[in-house]
């Protein structure tokens, strides 16, 4: 039997089952750890494999001209995959606006120790107090060593199952990247030219199988994208030729497509898919012999960078095609190799073509571009915060001054810096300023400068503030905002009831008399 509209809403049933939506609705949307299919955010290849700067700087002084390499870290921030390392790229993603680091998984042992490294990295900034970026795993298929597997028989899906569920075992909830709950997996292609083939066979059944194990281990459907070979699904796509020349179709058991090489230099700008984006800085691939021989020919084209021309180019042809599509993709953080990488870097001195393109004139040129056009592309306001943290007294005594922490986090795009983003009382609050002259960086009893100080999204600042209660004993309720340019509050804001109380000497005086 169907009920009408007023049955329906007069059904306490009904009612309750409406309730629990909107609960689940709104924990969805409030939770850190999920991203929405229809929302926009950003994400970016992220390599630990250089081991002691394998394959980027062999001496070890930062820059290696003997193996021909154009962009290279700075000489004080050597690829070591230390916690520290970690933590120092992971904050220049955060001034990026990247929400999700793509880890390149791989297999040796000294993977999984720079792994570890990278949760313990994010969890101690998290205790810090900030909200780094998510993990998701971006399964690189040449990982899959020895002869090409075949993903239709249970051993080698069984080889290939577990290093997902290894990445995972490693990464926990709290730090995975989740579209619309579920955690987010990116595949390469399965080979790469008939000579580089690291998968055989599979089969929609392949990732099927990867799902259901996945829900079996973690309870959680996993949200999968493969990836489409940029010449077309005939040649080295998951939903194209096996090796037999069989067309598979695995969409029925995945959940989109990307594009790598979108640093190539035959490609006409970003790779747009329906999902999804792929923009790239340039390219520039060694003209050494790779170590591992069935890596492709250094014969690609080199795309040139054009002191970040071509990088803007990308970005502003992904903005222009962002409806419908949730994720555009970086190619790369750090994939040095190839010379992708947006990461801070510096020219090395002498290349071949070195008058025909140019990294720019600074090192940081390519984070601040990511963090320019990210804030187009995302759907975060520009400013906004959330106080975390403060030890106010509630209780105080007329006139007297106390020391204070107030802790807050930009939860918006906007980088706070120099004298436009202040802490302030708000001016309608009817509270008479509380701020100190000698609080640190006073401008004026209701405002409170950064100093030196540049705060990115999901960066935290201790303000180390002096109040001064009011003169007059009773109860107040001073509001705390951040401001920008003078008239711009945040939403975010911090509330505090304090009693103030008249000075013992003077009730003395009262109760005397």
């Amino acid at each position: 039997m169907s009920l009408t509209y007023r049955q329906f809403l007069l059904n306490p049933f009904c009612l309750l089952q409406i309730l629990f939506s909107l609960i689940c609705f709104c924990f969805i949307a409030q939770n850190a750890d999920c991203f929405s299919s229809t929302e926009h955010i950003v994400g970016a290849y992220y390599f630990v494999w250089y081991q002691n700067n394998e394959y980027t700087d062999l001496e070890g002084d930062g820059r290696d001209a003997d193996d021909n390499y154009r962009w290279e870290p700075l000489p004080s921030n050597p690829c070591d995959m230390s916690v520290a390392w970690h933590k120092k790229e992971i904050k220049d993603m955060m001034e990026a606006l990247i929400d999700v680091v793509l880890v390149d998984t791989w297999s040796p042992s000294w993977f999984w120790n720079s792994l570890n490294n990278l949760v313990t990295a994010i969890n101690e900034l998290k205790a810090e107090g900030y909200e780094p970026p998510k993990l998701a795993l971006f399964y690189d298929t040449p990982l899959l060593s020895g002869p090409a597997r075949d993903l239709t028989n249970s051993t080698d899906l069984a080889y290939f199952y577990n290093i997902i569920k290894q990445f995972y075992d490693v990464v926990p909830d709290s730090l995975r990247a989740k579209i619309d709950g579920q955690p987010l997996l990116l595949f390469f292609i399965p080979y790469n030219y008939p000579a580089a083939r690291w998968v055989d066979y599979w089969d929609a059944n392949t990732f099927s199988y990867v799902k259901n194990n996945f829900v079996n281990d973690f309870g959680q459907t996993p949200y999968i994208l493969t990836c489409d070979h940029l010449h077309g699904d005939f040649y080295g796509s998951w939903n194209g030729a096996d090796k037999d020349g069989t067309l598979q179709d695995v969409s029925s058991a995945t959940d989109g497509e990307f594009r790598w090489f979108a640093s190539l230099g035959d490609s006409d700008g970003p790779l747009v898919l329906p999902k999804t984006i792929s923009i790239s800085p340039g390219y520039w691939f060694v003209s050494n012999p790779h170590p591992d021989p069935t890596y492709p020919s250094s014969t690609y084209p080199k795309a040139y960078r054009h002191s970040g021309a071509r990088y803007t180019s990308d970005w502003t042809i992904a903005n222009s095609n962002r409806s419908g599509r949730f994720l555009v993709i970086i190619e790369t953080w750090n994939e040095l190799f190839e010379g992708t990488n947006i990461s801070e870097s510096s020219t090395t001195t002498s290349y071949p073509d070195q008058g025909a393109d140019s990294w720019g004139s600074d090192p940081r040129l390519y984070i601040d571009i990511t963090a320019q056009y990210a804030k187009s592309w995302n759907d975060n306001i520009d400013f906004n915060c959330m106080f975390i943290d403060d030890s106010i007294s509630t209780s105080m005594v007329a006139g007297s001054v106390y020391n204070a922490t107030i802790t807050v986090r930009n939860i918006g795009d906007d980088k706070w810096q120099a004298s436009s983003f202040l802490l302030a009382q708000d001016d309608t609050d009817g509270v008479p300023g509380l701020f100190h002259p000698s609080t640190p960086n006073f401008v004026n009893n209701r405002r409170v400068g950064l100093g030196l100080e540049q705060i990115y999204r999901g960066k935290p600042l201790n303000f180390n503030v002096v109040l001064q209660a009011p003169l007059i004993p009773g109860v107040y309720t001073p509001q705390w905002k951040m401001v920008k340019n003078s008239s711009i509050w945040s939403t975010g804001s911090l509330g505090k009831t304090i009693n103030v109380t008249q000075p013992t000497s003077a009730r003395f005086w009262q109760l005397y008399k």
